[in-house]
């Protein structure tokens, strides 16, 4: 069998060990941010972002998150 067959095989384990992996918990005076500490380009993750209670964030207000992702030598680009 060629090895371009199991490249989805493999991908689909990574992706698999990826979403397997602990999240990381990271509390902020605001928020508390828990994402996975590894995941496979190209493949899903998950990233929770909890408002604290007493933060002084006014009812109705809107948030927006911007991701983006960092090559060893700076910034590589936005994610979404």
């Amino acid at each position: 069998m060629h090895a371009a067959a199991f490249r989805p095989l493999a991908a689909a384990l990574f992706a698999a060990a990826a979403l397997a992996a602990p999240a990381k918990t990271t509390e902020l005076d605001w928020c508390t941010v828990e994402a996975p500490e590894v995941w496979v380009p190209g493949g899903p993750f998950e990233v929770t972002v909890t408002l604290k209670e007493g933060a002084g964030i006014p009812k109705g207000t809107q948030a927006n998150v911007h991701m983006q992702w960092f090559k060893k030598d700076g910034f590589g680009g936005m994610v979404s």
